[in-house]
């Protein structure tokens, strides 16, 4: 066997054992040579085979009439040809030594009977070039093999509250999770790309992924427009226009979720939209913005929770001077037309004592006030929304955004009272009200 060593990388494995066995099974028979031949021999296999083997210069020109060397391929007949030459040197023919310091040459590929293609002046038929262009590529061959997304996966929808107010729109992470023995585990990012959005289950995911994928990527502190189909990423902001009646679709599929890293997981509950028409007293429409000052901090509203709004009580005295200049310049703004600023709601003075004036922002609708640093998420604009204890809805902030995001800046937290309110000192109320009536 050591002597075909040089030759044994030209056949593979199977066809050197299959060649192995014939030979061992006394299937070969040397044949006188012919024609300058210096080997010739017949292989008894699934059927039997004429093998040649013949000097061309340098090189052994080797022909088999077996199917396999029909693909121009060294087959197992030849292997047990050569054996057969190696053990037994006396055979008619030439001896191993004499062919193995030849350079093999593979049988030539023959064409198979009836398979012969019609040439017709010199060139293929115009049919068979036009089925070779419907043929797939290799290309669109890979495109069309798709990672399946697995049905035990769901697809989440995390809005990040931090992140969406420092890009200033609303930013969505994708994220999914795994069914577990106990129940859905962690939501992990899930980056998609447009061939993982066509392999999604669920034809809502699709549609939602598939118009995020044309939103901003953005991270923590960055934004960028930049695009491609094969790249992937997890986190988007929502075009303006868009936010509300996306937000609707990923609350719908029961998915949609606050971003909360202080909650546990277990404790992650779904967001629901609020039109106002499932609570009672709540009124429908948007939440609206409304300027509140009082005198008394006890008349704050608690961060805590909703608080009904009070009904006005006609029987009041006389609020004070003070008072009627606030509650005038009130009226006047409102006639304006902003209906921004709210005087009625002025508390009564209990005394004529100087004291600091407290300015406050609220969300109301219906007969429910909050204060507009409690939602976990607040958005302007002509498509303004808010999430305030999972459930979102439209929020109308009047054009006065800027009111909503300084009060909503932990920097300006009022030390007494802890809050994000404007404290006028007592002997400026005078002045704050002539400023505030200049503002647009």
């Amino acid at each position: 066997m050591s002597q075909l060593t040089a030759w044994s990388p030209f056949f593979q494995s199977k066809a050197r054992m299959r060649g192995r066995s014939l030979q061992l099974a006394k299937k070969v028979r040397r044949l006188p040579p012919e024609d300058g031949e210096l080997v010739r021999a017949e292989v008894d296999g699934e059927q039997t085979v004429t093998v040649s083997v013949k000097q061309e210069a340098n090189k052994a020109v080797i022909e088999c009439d077996s199917p396999q060397a029909a693909e121009g391929v060294f087959c197992e007949h030849i292997w047990a040809t050569l054996l057969h030459v190696m053990h037994e040197p006396s055979g008619p023919g030439a001896g191993l030594d004499e062919i193995i310091k030849l350079k093999p040459q593979p049988p030539k590929a023959r064409k198979r009977a009836g398979e012969a293609r019609a040439l017709r002046n010199g060139s293929e038929p115009k049919w068979m070039g036009r089925l070779a262009m419907l043929r797939p590529s290799s290309v669109d061959t890979q495109d069309q093999v798709q990672n399946v997304f697995p049905v035990q996966r769901q697809v989440c929808y995390a809005v990040l509250p931090r992140v969406s107010q420092r890009h200033n729109g609303l930013v969505i992470e994708l994220r999914q999770r795994v069914a577990t023995g106990t129940g859905w585990g962690k939501p992990k990012p899930l980056k998609v790309s447009a061939d993982i959005v066509a392999s999604l289950t669920d034809p809502r995911d699709r549609e939602i992924c598939s118009l995020l994928l044309g939103a901003t990527w953005v991270t923590e502190h960055e934004a960028s427009d930049t695009w491609t189909v094969t790249r992937s990423h997890a986190m988007y902001r929502v075009p303006p226009q868009a936010q509300v009646p996306l937000l609707k679709q990923m609350i719908a599929t029961r998915r949609c979720y606050i971003d909360d890293p202080e909650a546990p997981e277990e404790k992650l509950s779904a967001i629901v939209w609020d039109d106002g028409a499932d609570s009672p007293g709540a009124g429908e429409g948007p939440w609206t913005l409304h300027l509140h000052a009082v005198y008394d901090e006890d008349q704050l509203l608690d961060l805590n929770g909703e608080q009904e709004q009070p009904k006005e009580d006609e029987s009041q005295t006389d609020p004070g001077e003070r008072e009627k200049r606030l509650q005038e310049l009130a009226r006047s703004v409102e006639a304006a037309g902003t209906g921004f600023f709210d005087g009625d709601e002025e508390e009564e003075a209990v005394d004529d004592a100087p004291r600091d004036l407290l300015v406050d922002l609220q969300m109301r609708r219906g007969g429910r006030r909050v204060p507009i640093e409690a939602p976990q998420l607040v958005l302007g604009g002509p498509n303004g929304l808010v999430i305030h204890d999972g459930r979102a809805a439209a929020f109308d902030d009047r054009e006065a955004w800027r009111w909503v995001s300084q009060f909503r800046d932990g920097r300006y937290t009022d030390d007494a009272t802890e809050r994000s309110v404007m404290r006028i000192e007592a002997d400026q109320v005078e002045k704050f009200l002539d400023r505030l009536y200049l503002l647009p």
